[in-house]
């Protein structure tokens, strides 16, 4: 039998060949459901599995405690009051941590301070500790200043047998000094005039100095001496020193002091000492 190449397929061969693609098509359908399947599967085993997201164990697991901590941090948050509920801040004022020092990483770290608040703000300030109160200098006072009548050369019955003692007398504008009964030596002087005259009694020397500045302007006098030399105050501002300002000694000169030649005055200050007596008298 021969068939005319013109002549369309009969319907039945039509029909076989698309029943062949639809099941093709349903079992692609069945295959890539099944790789789904088993790629949900594999995936959901390995999250349960160790090392998985939500494993107990692993670099991925989040902890019972880390579970318990964002609980009760929600919590916290859900009780901490509204913004409405809180008083407002005192204006201009702005909450400072300060930074600890760099001298130590072990530093108890300073509270919370407030800064810029008012000046009638209440503080806290260190409590100062006592401080101990100086004790006042006693000034130096003479053994006794005497009247006018004193008038003695005698060695004073304060001073022991042997002991130095120096005795002025401004009526012979004169300076000795003694050991005991003994003069040791002998010098001319001299000592305050009728308007500034030199104290009168028995003073002990308090104060010395090899050389001095002496301003009398700070005491209402008007003149001021550079490095006077060998100084001794027996009482207040009145003192036994060398004098190279003027070369008239046995004549009263001075404001008060004792003045003396200065290699006199040298002699007299290797010679004495604090403590050693000045009896002055007319």
């Amino acid at each position: 039998m021969t068939f005319n190449q013109d002549q369309p397929p009969s319907k039945s061969i039509v029909s076989s060949g698309k029943s062949r693609g639809l099941l093709w098509i349903v079992i692609a359908g069945v295959v890539v459901m099944v790789l789904l399947g088993v790629t949900i599967t594999t995936l959901f085993v390995q999250g349960y599995s160790p090392g998985g997201r939500f494993s107990s164990t692993g670099p991925g697991a989040v902890s019972i405690s880390e579970i318990q901590s964002t609980i009760d941090q929600s919590t916290l948050l859900k009780s901490q009051p509204t913004a409405t509920e809180t008083e407002p801040l005192i204006s201009g004022e702005e909450l400072v941590t300060p930074k600890p020092t760099e001298k130590s990483a072990y530093l108890i770290q300073p509270k919370e301070v407030v800064a810029g608040a008012p000046k009638n703000r209440q503080s806290w300030t260190a409590t100062p500790l006592p401080t101990k109160t100086p004790t006042s200098t006693p000034s130096p006072v003479p053994t006794f200043v005497s009247d006018d009548s004193y008038s003695s050369s005698l060695r004073p019955h304060t001073i022991a047998n042997g002991e130095k003692w120096i005795d002025v007398n401004l009526t012979s504008q004169t300076l000795v000094a003694f050991e005991g009964n003994a003069p040791v030596f002998q010098s001319l002087v001299s000592s305050g005039t009728a308007k500034h005259p030199t104290v009168t009694g028995q003073f002990r020397i308090w104060l010395r100095f090899a050389s001095q500045d002496m301003n009398g302007r700070r005491l209402g006098y008007d003149y001021f001496l550079k490095d006077v030399p060998y100084v001794q105050y027996f009482y207040q501002d009145y003192a036994l020193h060398g004098t190279f300002w003027h070369n008239n000694f046995g004549t009263p000169m001075s404001h008060g002091c004792v003045n003396l030649p200065t290699s006199s005055a040298e002699w007299l200050f290797n010679w004495a000492n604090n403590g050693t007596l000045v009896n002055i008298h007319k």
